[in-house]
């Protein structure tokens, strides 16, 4: 049954040429008799059907969108052959146009799932020319090239993995992606920073969010500040490893730390166990200073991240199944104090 409007409704859109004066009306109308969102919906749509100006859809189509009525947001939107009205009118609907239709939220990832309750092994295998940084810890008044094993001072670790490198990741012996790193399309050319996300893919992303800030290293992160591919929406968290980290408690002062640098040929290899899995199940880490502590040829490669992460696993220790070292080198303090 058609939702029939209220008289008081249908004289002001009758009598108010002006957009502006109909939607306030409206607006009063809801404050003192609308009191659920489906009852909202039912006036919003018979509106629209009785004067369908664009300007009066693109409002009522964002409201709708912000109280998850994303379905008939979105037909509202895509049905604008149907409206009418001024360059006003038009500049108001395409502003509601560019937040609810921006991109296609289909997962672009297959996802593949275990029969009956075994587990689908996954292993993801990185390798290529890379660089580990060693944070170490030594004693105030002692030289970095008085020290024989690095190792020994070694408090952390993690890599420079960069856009050259080569993943393969496999299922159950099943190659389900392989190629240079670049084909994630996670680097800095290729995402966009949450404060500059539409509200539509704040909302796809919210969930993932929602579990990464679950992980004790990411509970203070800040949502504005994560990476997201324009391309796959894969997500990348920019924060060093030692924010809030014990690390600074073993070595309070600048002079008692130093890192190490070793640049070669690394093989690393991360496996987990799963009931199902997507290459979208991971999001990844990079550490913002990692670019003032190693420096890059202005033609790349270029660093895309150093830690992966699973949602619901936390993070896939990289481990080195073979390297070949070609140089190292050292600096005074760590990733920290860049």
């Amino acid at each position: 049954m058609m939702f029939k409007l209220p008289e008081e409704i249908t004289k002001n859109l009758k009598d108010y040429s002006n957009p502006d004066e109909n939607l306030f009306a409206v607006y009063k109308y809801v404050n003192e008799h609308i009191t659920n969102d489906d009852d909202l919906e039912q006036l919003y749509l018979a509106i629209i059907e009785f004067k369908p100006n664009a300007q009066i859809v693109g409002q009522y189509a964002w409201e709708l969108f912000e109280k998850s009525r994303i379905e008939v947001a979105v037909s509202l939107i895509k049905n604008k052959e149907k409206y009418s009205g001024d360059d006003h009118a038009w500049k108001c609907f395409k502003s509601s146009e560019r937040d609810i239709l921006p991109i296609s939220f289909t997962n672009p990832f297959k996802v593949y799932e275990a029969k009956d309750a075994a587990n689908l092994n996954v292993t993801i295998n990185i390798h290529g020319s890379m660089h580990q940084v060693f944070e170490c810890i030594k004693e105030e008044n002692v030289d970095i090239d008085a020290i024989d094993d690095h190792y020994q001072n070694t408090f952390d670790f993690t890599y420079k993995i960069d856009d050259d490198n080569f993943i393969k990741v496999v299922v159950d012996g099943e190659t389900i992606f392989e190629g240079n790193i670049s084909k994630l399309k996670i680097n800095s050319s290729n995402t966009e920073q949450g404060y500059d996300l539409s509200l539509p893919k704040r909302k796809y992303i919210s969930p993932k969010l929602e579990k990464i800030k679950q992980i004790k290293s990411f509970c203070e992160f800040d949502a504005d500040e994560v990476w997201v591919s324009k391309e796959n929406h894969l997500l990348v968290i920019p924060q060093g490893r030692l924010e809030g980290d014990r690390g600074l408690e073993l070595a309070p002062n600048f002079n008692n730390r130093y890192s190490m640098i070793n640049y070669g040929k690394y093989n690393l290899e991360a496996t987990v166990k799963v009931k199902s899995f997507a290459i979208s199940d991971l999001f990844f880490q990079i550490d913002p200073c990692m670019c003032d502590l190693i420096s890059e040829p202005s033609d790349g490669p270029f660093y895309n991240f150093s830690k992966i992460f699973h949602y619901e696993e936390g993070e896939l220790e990289l481990e080195i199944k073979d390297n070949s070292l070609k140089d190292t080198e050292f600096e005074k303090g760590w990733l920290y104090d860049l």
